[in-house]
Formats: C-alpha cells, sequence, structure tokens
C-alpha cells in the first residue's frame, strides 16, 4: 500500500522539475539578442584632467570657560577652598588661634622664609639632682645647674632661687636594679619633687638619671640679618629680614617647626620646615682599583681525608 501511494508524488515532483528547466531555457533563448546587444556597446572611460583638491572644511574652535575664581568663607578672607586644594591651617598653641595661608599660596613666586632648620633636641631640666647629705629626717638635697659651676643645697620646703624652684619633697627610696650581677638586685635612689613658682608645674628627679624639658628646642639658621645659628621655642617671635616670624609649632618626631610669618595689612602665612641633610655622602667610585686580598683562592679540590 505504501508503494502504491509513493509513486505518484515521485512523479509530480519529477514533473515539476523538468517544467521549470524548460522555463529557464525558454528565457534565456529569449534574451540572447539583447545580450548581444549590450556587449556590441563600447565602454570607455573618461578622467578629468583637472587637480585633485581636497575640500577644505573648517575646524570648529571651541573656547574654555575659565574656573571662576572661589569666594572666601564666612571665617575670613584667607578661608579659601580652590577645586582640590584647600587652605593650609595651623594651630597656635600660644596664641590660642588659627593661622591659615590660602590655597595657592606658597607658590614659587612667593618671597622665602629666611630660615633653615638645623636640628631639634631636648633640653635639660633647669636644674639636675646630683646627691645628698645628712641622716634621715635632715637631708639635704644637692642640685646642679646644667653649663654653669657650684651646687645648690637646699632642704625640703626651701626656694632654689635661682631656678625659681622650690623642694616640696625629698626622700631617699630602695628601687630594684636587674643590672646586678646573679640576678635582681637593689640600690639607692634619692627623688626630689620640684614646683614652679610661677606655673605651679610639678617636676619629679632622682639622682640616677637626667632629666629633660618636655618642650623640645629648634636650632635654626637665619640667613638675613641677623644672621647664624639661634635656639628657638615654641611661640618664640622672631624679627628678621624685616619681617616678624613666629614659632607656632616644633615636633621632634619627625623632626619639623611650623613658622609663621606675621606682617601688618597682610594674610598670614605658615610654612613647616624640615632639617635638611647639609653633608651628603660622598659618591662611591667604583672605577677605583679593589684592594689586593691577603688569602689566595683554592686552586685544588679539597677532601675530608685528616
Amino acid at each position: 500500500m505504501k508503494k502504491k501511494f509513493s509513486m505518484p508524488r515521485e512523479r509530480a515532483a519529477v514533473g515539476i522539475a523538468v517544467m521549470a528547466l524548460m522555463v529557464s531555457v525558454g528565457v534565456s533563448w529569449s534574451m540572447r539578442a539583447t545580450v548581444r546587444r549590450i556587449k556590441s556597446i563600447p565602454v570607455a572611460l573618461r578622467l578629468s584632467k583637472a587637480e585633485y583638491r581636497p575640500l577644505n572644511t573648517p575646524a570648529a574652535i571651541g573656547h574654555a570657560d575659565s574656573w571662576v575664581p572661589p569666594s572666601a568663607q564666612s571665617a575670613g578672607s584667607e578661608w579659601i577652598y580652590e577645586v582640590f586644594t584647600p587652605p593650609v591651617v595651623f594651630y597656635d598653641r600660644q596664641a590660642a588661634s588659627f593661622s591659615v595661608t590660602p590655597a595657592g599660596a606658597s607658590r614659587g613666586d612667593e618671597r622665602e622664609f629666611p630660615f633653615r632648620l638645623v636640628k631639634i633636641e631636648r633640653e635639660l631640666f633647669r636644674v639636675q639632682l646630683s646627691g645628698y647629705a645628712g641622716t634621715p629626717g635632715t637631708y639635704t638635697a644637692i642640685f646642679t645647674r646644667p653649663g654653669k659651676p657650684g651646687a645648690l643645697l637646699v632642704r625640703e620646703g626651701e626656694r632654689l632661687k635661682e631656678a625659681g624652684l622650690i623642694l616640696r619633697h625629698f626622700a631617699i627610696k630602695k628601687r630594684t636594679n636587674g643590672k646586678a650581677a646573679g640576678g635582681a638586685g637593689f640600690e639607692i635612689v634619692a627623688q626630689a619633687e620640684l614646683q614652679d613658682e610661677r606655673s605651679g608645674a610639678i617636676t619629679l628627679l632622682d639622682s640616677q638619671s637626667k632629666k629633660y624639658d618636655d618642650a623640645p628646642v629648634a636650632t635654626v639658621h637665619l640667613s638675613g640679618p641677623p644672621d647664624g645659628l639661634r635656639q628657638v621655642r615654641e611661640g618664640e617671635v622672631i624679627a628678621n629680614d624685616g619681617g616678624t616670624y613666629r614659632i607656632s609649632h616644633i615636633r621632634s618626631d619627625p623632626a619639623e617647626i611650623i613658622v609663621t610669618r606675621e606682617q601688618s595689612g597682610l594674610p598670614s602665612e605658615s610654612k613647616r620646615l624640615r632639617p635638611v641633610d647639609s653633608k651628603p655622602s660622598p659618591p662611591v667610585n667604583i672605577s677605583a682599583t679593589p684592594a689586593k686580598s691577603p688569602f689566595r683562592p683554592a686552586t685544588g679540590i679539597a677532601d675530608n681525608i685528616k
């Protein structure tokens, strides 16, 4: 049954293919005259004798808009914030006030500060406890002043007139010393409690170590008149090279100072200074002939035979 039904379909497909082929041949035969006519028409390429000139298209020139200058804040004319650069703000502890350097005020066209930071160190306290004399209840403390001859002999409750201090308390104590041979030992240490007559600050001293001031001291080199080295402390004001400069801040780690220039009629300007190595290490001469070694290199093979 399947074979009978498939035969008519195959015959129909063959018939349609034959008819399509005959139509294609007939169309080609009828168009042969048109094809011959197109081939007989001559084709010529004509070139223009004029030289090629590109068209000049005017370029669009845009005008860049400049930034609008920033306006001062309500805190003052120095408080000016640039787009990416805020003003430099420092706090003066002595004057309990802020000093502001506007953004861009410390450019190369500004006059440099006539300062160069040499070093920062801590000074010894005005007196040092050197020893004691007497018996319990009647001890006499012995103090010395750094850089000055002589000694100050003071009892508990008395004044050190030359230093502006009062000896509030003096005692002898036994303290553990781990440096003793064979284990922990003990050492006798004299301790003194001093009070400043002006500020009322209390300072503790002992006879086994030196006492330094809490505030660091900076050594600066002044390039303008009067020039030379000078030690300055925080809050100190210096008149140099026709200007007035305040040491706003001193820091020992890292070593740096902040100097504020104060001029009448002009905003104050602050600058951070750090010590510069004035003695750079000499360059290494790699072309120099190395020193000859007294040892000779081995020329043979070593073994473990003794």
